[in-house]
This record gives C-alpha cells, sequence and structure tokens, in this order.
C-alpha cells in the first residue's frame, strides 16, 4: 500500500519544520514534502499527485485563496486544509465556499490538526477508490459485451455484480456530495440553529427516515432543536405522528448516548423495540406506529464535551442501518460540532469586545473625574495671591484626587493578576477581629450619613491569611456597603463557625436583584445607582478582586440578598487548625 504524500506550504520554515515534524512523529506512513513558495507549490502539484495538501491562508505573492483556486483547477479531487489566524472568520468561511475541506487556527491544536489531516487523506483516499470502481465498471461492460454470445448464465451474475457495484459506487457519490453539501450549508451562516435545521432536512432522505437533532442546554437539560422527516409530502406512518414523536428525546438510548459520548446503533426492528433500547411503553408508541426498522444515535462532540445527539430513524422495511451509516452520522456530527464551536466562539468574542468596549468607558469615565478637579485646583495654585485656606483645600482635593487614580490603577494591576493566574499572598498568622477593628475605624473616619457597628469577639478569631489582602477585601466590602446604602446602618460581623472564621458586611440598601446574585462578583459589574440616581464611582472591580483574594486564600464569599431589603456579603477562611472553636 503505498504511503501518502503531504504537501505544506508556508513562508514560515519554523512553521514548516514544527508542522512536517508533528506530522512524522503522529501519522505513520505520510511523506511530507515542504514548500515555502505558492509557486513553487503549484509546480510540485501540477508534477505529483498529492494526497492532501495544507496552506497558510495569508502569504506573500500568492495567498492560500489563491493557491486554493490554482489547486483546484490542477487537482480538483485533492483535498485543502487551510491554515487561518486568530478570529479570521470570514477568511476561513470564504476557503470552505471555494472548495477547501477545513481550516485550522492558529495557534495550531496539533490533535484536531492531525485529526483533519487524517480525515481528508481518507476522503481522497475513498475518492481514489470511486475512481478505482468507475474505471472497473467500464472494464467489466468490456468483458461483458465480449461474454454476450457464449455465457448467458455467467452474464446474468455478472451483470448482478455489475448492478451491485454501480450501485455502491453510487451511493458513494451520493454521500460525498451530501457531506460536500452540509459542509456548504454550516459554514454559511453563524446562525447553527438554522443551519442544523437545514442540514438534518438534507440528510433524512441520505438515511430513508427521520432525523433529529437534541443539544445539551447550559443547565445540563437536553432540547429537541430539529425534528425533519424524510418526506413530509408521502403518505406515510411518519406523517402522521405529531412533531417530535417518532423517538422522544429522553429514551434510553439517546439519553445514553448524550451521557456517555459513545455513538449507538439499533438494528432490531421497532415495531416491537425493547424496553432497554427505547424506554417504557409510552415511549415505544410512537417508535410502532413509526413503523421503525434500526436507529443510529451519534453525540455531537466538540472540544472534548458531548454538545448535544444526532438521530436517524429507518422508517423503510427493507433499510437495516450499519457501520457505514455509523461512520457517515459520524462524519455529520463532527462538522455540526465545528459549527456549533465557531457560532459560539463569534458569539463569546463579540460579547468580550462589547465587555471590553464597556470598561475602556468607565475607566475612561473614572480618570475624567479626578483629573478635572485636579487640572482645576491646579489652575488656582498657579494663580498669586490665593488665599491660604484655598491653597490648603487645593493641596487636599489634589491629594484625594491623585489617590483615587492610585488605587484604580492597582485594581486594575490586580485585576490582570487574577486573569493571569499570577496573584500571589504572604499569609501569617493573623486575628480576624482585630482586621475588621481597624477596617471599620478607618471607615468611620469617612463616612457622615451612616451608622457603622462592628459585632466581633474580644478573644482572637485566628486565621493564616496575608493581612493587607484582607484588609483589603474588607475595605472593598465597605466602601461597596457605602456606596450602594443612601443612608443607615451597615453592620459588620466576626465569628467562628466550626473550622471556619467568618466576617459578614450587611447593608440597608436597594439590595440585589435575583438576576444580578450570579454575576455581581465578575468583573465591571456595577448596579445602575443607589436609590438616589447617582452613579456609583468605581471601575467595578472590587467585588471581582475579594473574590480572587479570598479564593487564593482557600475560602469562600458569597452573598445573601432580597431587592429592596439590602445585602449581606459573608467571607468565610479557614482557622488556624489547632484552635478550631465552637461557633461563637
Amino acid at each position: 500500500m503505498r504511503d501518502s504524500q503531504v504537501l505544506i506550504v508556508d513562508d514560515d520554515a519554523t512553521l514548516l519544520q514544527a508542522l512536517s515534524g508533528a506530522l512524522e512523529l503522529r501519522m505513520d506512513g505520510v511523506a511530507v514534502d515542504t514548500c515555502d513558495s505558492p509557486h513553487a507549490a503549484l509546480e510540485r502539484i501540477a508534477a505529483t499527485d498529492y494526497d492532501a495538501i495544507v496552506t497558510d491562508i495569508k502569504m506573500p505573492g500568492m495567498d492560500g485563496l489563491e493557491l486554493l483556486a490554482e489547486v483546484r483547477k490542477l487537482r480538483p479531487d485533492t483535498p485543502t486544509v487551510l491554515i487561518t489566524g486568530h478570529g479570521e472568520h470570514d477568511l476561513a468561511t470564504q476557503a470552505l465556499r471555494g472548495g477547501a475541506h477545513d481550516y485550522v487556527q492558529k495557534p495550531i491544536d496539533r490533535d484536531y490538526f492531525v485529526s483533519s489531516l487524517g480525515h481528508a487523506i481518507e476522503v481522497r483516499r475513498m475518492s481514489r477508490q470511486v475512481e478505482q470502481q468507475k474505471l472497473a465498471l467500464e472494464q467489466h461492460a468490456k468483458e461483458l459485451e465480449e461474454c454476450l454470445q457464449d455465457r448467458p448464465r455467467e452474464l446474468r451474475e455478472f451483470f448482478h455484480r455489475e448492478e451491485i457495484a454501480h450501485a455502491e459506487a453510487a451511493k458513494a457519490e451520493r454521500r460525498s456530495a451530501f457531506l460536500a453539501e452540509a459542509s456548504r450549508l454550516l459554514a454559511g451562516s453563524l446562525d447553527y440553529e438554522t443551519t442544523l435545521a437545514s442540514v438534518a432536512r438534507l440528510a433524512a432522505p441520505v438515511f430513508a427516515g427521520w432525523c433529529t437533532v437534541d443539544l445539551i442546554q447550559d443547565d445540563g437539560s437536553d432540547r429537541r432543536l430539529v425534528d425533519a422527516p424524510m418526506d413530509q409530502s408521502r403518505d406515510a406512518p411518519a406523517h402522521t405522528l405529531q412533531r417530535g414523536q417518532a423517538l422522544d428525546p429522553n429514551t434510553q438510548v439517546i439519553s445514553e448516548v448524550l451521557k456517555t459520548g459513545q455513538a449507538r446503533l439499533i438494528s432490531e426492528p421497532l415495531d416491537a423495540p425493547s424496553e432497554s433500547v427505547v424506554g417504557d411503553a409510552e415511549q415505544q408508541e410512537p417508535a410502532r406506529k413509526f413503523g421503525a426498522t434500526s436507529v443510529v444515535v451519534v453525540p455531537i462532540v466538540g472540544r472534548g464535551q458531548t454538545l448535544g445527539a444526532i438521530t436517524f430513524v429507518a422508517a423503510d422495511r427493507d433499510r437495516r442501518y450499519g457501520p457505514a451509516d455509523v461512520m457517515l452520522a459520524d462524519d455529520i456530527a463532527s462538522r455540526c460540532a465545528l459549527a456549533i464551536d465557531n457560532a459560539r466562539l463569534h458569539r463569546q468574542a463579540r460579547e468580550a469586545q462589547h465587555q471590553r468596549e464597556t470598561f475602556i468607558s468607565m475607566i475612561a469615565h473614572d480618570l475624567c473625574q479626578p483629573l478635572t478637579a485636579i487640572r482645576g485646583y491646579v489652575d488656582i495654585l498657579g494663580h498669586s495671591k490665593v488665599p491660604q485656606d484655598v491653597q490648603e483645600r487645593a493641596r487636599d482635593v489634589i491629594r484625594l484626587e491623585t489617590g483615587r487614580i492610585a488605587r484604580l490603577v492597582e485594581d486594575l494591576a490586580d485585576a490582570a493578576h487574577l486573569a493571569a493566574g499570577q496573584f500571589q499572598i504572604q499569609p501569617v498568622s493573623c486575628d480576624l477581629a482585630e482586621i475588621a477593628r481597624v477596617q471599620v475605624d478607618l471607615a468611620r473616619a469617612r463616612i457622615e450619613r451612616h451608622t457603622l457597628h462592628l459585632d466581633a469577639p474580644r478573644e482572637k478569631v485566628p486565621t493564616m491569611c496575608d493581612r493587607d489582602r484582607i484588609a483589603q477585601v474588607l475595605s472593598n466590602l465597605l466602601v461597596n456597603a457605602i456606596n450602594y446604602t443612601t443612608d443607615g446602618e451597615i453592620r459588620v460581623r466576626v465569628w467562628v463557625e466550626g473550622d471556619q472564621a467568618r466576617l459578614a458586611v450587611s447593608d440597608e440598601g436597594q439590595g440585589i436583584p435575583p438576576d444580578g446574585l450570579d454575576v455581581i462578583f465578575e468583573p465591571h459589574r456595577r448596579l445602575s445607582n443607589n436609590g438616589d440616581g447617582v452613579e456609583p464611582k468605581g471601575a467595578g472591580l472590587g467585588l471581582h478582586i475579594a473574590r480572587g483574594i479570598v479564593h487564593a486564600h482557600g475560602g469562600r464569599i458569597w452573598v445573601e440578598s432580597a431587592e429592596g431589603r439590602g445585602a449581606t456579603f459573608i467571607l468565610s477562611l479557614p482557622l488556624t487548625p489547632t484552635m478550631a472553636a465552637a461557633p461563637v
């Protein structure tokens, strides 16, 4: 058996060496040629019938899309895999529409790259088999003419074999055309729900039955997204069923595939289906009415996670699904997984862009106010004969506003360290009650409209922590309570519960709406105002940083709140093991 030949084209010599080395290590029986010039690559492609071609989508002189067009002219049956930069979804879509087999984004996931290239080589191998079968058919037809007079019985047998071979070749060609059209549909839109429905309707006639698609939701439940019959106009038992009843999404076989991520082939007739296959008696009834003869259920798996399942139910009494049908269904599921993953990545990228733009706007707003005040008072100090009290006031305001800017910069640095996983603490033996007393005294010196109460035991509440960082957490919680409470009481409580040291900050503010409880600790999240129409200050990083600090200590922080009834933020840290006490 000949070794598979692959050509890699890229103007980056380092990437050429890395990719060829990866293929030599991971793919047996694959010979790799490399080329750093599109024009030189075309000369090699004209001389050699490669099994697959890999090319960068952006190269000087001739980019990957132009090279793809030339390859399609020279070797229309050779699969081409394009390498794209991160976020170049439009170029990738153009490549797929232009006939590319697949695309791989940078930075390159080597497992996915090897899998995609292996699939391309397999597609080329199958297309060669189809070509060989066609040549064999022509040769057989010629032999048929020679045997026509002398061997009538053998002729009939030969003709029967020819019919079978022709049918298999036609079936392979239809399946290849179907996969090409499915790829085109999936690549044509980022609305994966609509494209999955189109692919299911396209697949139903190929599988001579009913096609359904079930997706796992964010809460873990599954949802029937698509229910496509083979032919909605025909007068068949399937047409008399209500939508979604051919095979209930909660049947055991579908639930099992969603749970295990393993495909299932059921070739037994379902006119009397077993409970282990379909489920209870209520779920068996639709399958009996449908006249199902066999079932294939394959998982939709993306990035190692089961996203859903595709189910094909045969309605033709003469049709039984086999391993080839499972392979085709699995191929469809892989392409659907890629479409879902691309759509979700696109949505996440848009959300991230929106959050970034919002964050930049917030930071600009939060910097503008202190800078405006500083500029104004600097102008005042620049005048002669400024009264002494005005000079002192100007210096106080400049110190206050530069402090605000410094705190904002520190918060941004802490948030960056948390995001990069580089946040560090220096734990020492501390008294949580003493930390609370110091921070409450500092907060009392700053407030005018609020009453601040502290409930802490006289004895120590020992815990191993970074004193300054835990003080920062409490300071952030107190600032948050002050910002969101027009006036009234703010209570700080310290106590011991089991082997945990706990601290709570409660306010009488507007509270947190139910949909805000899950996101209140996310970066750049701020409630609209504190009930008096005044927008709170800050970049929305305080609670996010507080959560990161507490988690770095191996502790927990959470909020309890009802809208209109204030909020209580609670943090819990491990007590020093030798000094754990009963609840206080």
